[in-house]
């Protein structure tokens, strides 16, 4: 019933993942060709780390709906996430085959051809998905993203400020336009933007190390003592703690602290091996679906 799926979703909100993968299975005994609640158990093994799980779970929902675009676009995600890059992108296309007016879909296989390194391709799937919703936040600024890639850098500072218009505290719009500032040599409009971006997010360790690569810290105490404050907080990622590390080393190496910096480098390195594989937006896409899987 509609007010079980509201339950569902309400459990997945709260973060509750273990009480909605039993109340899910339990449903489903019940219910066994409702490919609904199977979709559903893909979206919450996804979040769990179960990726295996997930993409049977996936597999289950297809088997019973095979024009079930969300099932697809959950499969991509899982296969994508035990690194099954070309069977993914077969799923990802095969959501925009089955719904190809859905605006997602288009977005998500833009998103992932990016990763895949087929920026000529982001750009046409990313395209049609501003075509079929022109006030797509996450799609324009996936379509800066592209567009750095290609070198198109003033059409992706356009892509990134359409973002930032549609919503002014969208933080990992303005690190990204720092980036294509920085790429097409407008260094003090960069740092500006990765300042905004950093004031949006304080926790926002990329867009410190973006901008400590920027700015020269015998001038920038506040800044300094920012990130050591940040630093000191066991809130951050390992992959967080990687980017600070790197921002920090800068800094210290600027102000004379030199084993100092160097202890901060090899931290960083080690962060960043143990993290190897780790790709920053896989967070954030697997939020971003997961969101619109129900």
């Amino acid at each position: 019933s509609s007010e079980q799926i509201q339950q569902l979703t309400r459990l997945f909100g709260q973060g509750h993942l273990a009480e909605l993968i039993e109340e899910t299975n339990a449903l489903i005994r019940n219910f066994p060709r409702a490919a609904q609640l199977h979709n559903i158990l893909s979206v919450a093994y996804n979040a769990n780390g179960d990726y295996q799980a997930a993409i049977d779970s996936a597999n289950e929902a297809i088997r019973i709906q095979p024009d079930y675009a969300k099932a697809f676009l959950n499969q991509g995600n899982a296969l994508a996430n035990v690194g099954e890059l070309e069977n993914a992108l077969k799923s990802y296309r095969q959501v925009v085959l089955i719904a190809s007016d859905l605006a997602e879909g288009h977005n998500n296989l833009g998103a992932f051809l990016i990763k895949l390194q087929r920026y000529e391709e982001a750009v046409n799937s990313l395209n049609i998905a501003l075509e079929l919703n022109p006030a797509y936040i996450k799609a324009y600024n996936n379509m800066g993203c592209a567009l750095i890639e290609l070198g198109r850098y003033k059409e992706a500072i356009a892509s990134f400020d359409a973002a930032i218009n549609l919503n002014p505290d969208y933080a990992e719009a303005y690190n990204n336009r720092g980036g294509a500032l920085m790429d097409s040599g407008c260094k003090e409009e960069a740092i500006d933007s990765f300042r905004r971006a950093i004031q949006l997010n304080p926790s926002y360790t990329d867009a410190y190390r973006q901008l400590a690569e920027r700015v020269s810290f015998k001038a920038e105490d506040a800044l300094y003592a920012d990130m050591l404050a940040l630093f000191a907080s066991d809130e951050l990622t390992d992959n967080q703690r990687m980017h600070l590390c790197f921002a920090l080393a800068k800094a210290e190496d600027e102000l004379g602290n030199i084993d100092q910096s160097f202890a901060y480098l090899q931290q960083g390195n080690h962060l960043r091996k143990m993290s190897f594989g780790y790709d920053i937006d896989a967070d954030r896409a697997l939020f971003r679906q997961i969101r619109s899987a129900f």
